[in-house]
């Protein structure tokens, strides 16, 4: 009896020990990225020292702030979560995930990442990341995928659309990962 009652308690404490194990495997998958957006003029190619760059001053100032995670997701995928602050204030921004990295000009991100063989826009095949700032400018937006950069996919940016348009305001340089080895 007594070594049963042994057994219980090393296999309820090795679930235990598994359980804690489980969680900073998760949480080491994250990847953070953020900045202060600087002009163009001050945008260096070094991203590690500006990463973020404002093409459009008027709609992301200059100093305003934001961060990408990256994470893997319970689906097997991965999320990307935006966060910014000092934006401007009740205007509603359209992001996504762009496959180059940023560079003085908007055009050097390149295009949205795109999964899959279908190279159309909708939101089941790109990060699209839209959000609306509060009344202070800051907002965020979450977005979940069961799929993830695979082996042949690269993305390196997260570009910020001016409110109400499609044409770039901002762009933050993001080191994607791929997260999942099955991918």
């Amino acid at each position: 009896m007594q070594t049963r009652r042994t057994a219980k308690a090393i296999g309820v404490g090795a679930l235990a020990a598994l359980a804690v194990l489980a969680v900073p495997a998760v949480a080491a998958r994250a990847l953070t990225a953020q900045a202060h957006f600087a002009a163009p003029a001050a945008y260096r190619t070094d991203p590690a020292k500006t990463p973020g760059v404002s093409y459009d001053t008027a709609s992301v100032p200059v100093g305003s702030w934001v961060r990408v995670t990256q994470s893997a997701n319970d689906l097997g995928g991965m999320n990307v979560e935006l966060q910014v602050s000092g934006l401007r204030p009740r205007r509603h921004y359209n992001a996504q995930v762009h496959v180059g990295r940023c560079t003085a000009t908007a055009a050097g991100a390149g295009a949205p990442f795109k999964d899959g063989p279908s190279q159309g826009d909708y939101a089941a095949n790109e990060f699209q990341l839209n959000f609306t700032t509060d009344r202070s400018g800051g907002g965020s937006v979450l977005t979940q995928h069961y799929w993830g950069i695979a082996r042949n996919q690269r993305a390196n940016s997260v570009v910020i659309d001016r409110p109400g348009g499609d044409r770039p305001a901002a762009c933050l340089t993001v080191p994607f990962k791929r997260l999942n080895p099955g991918w």
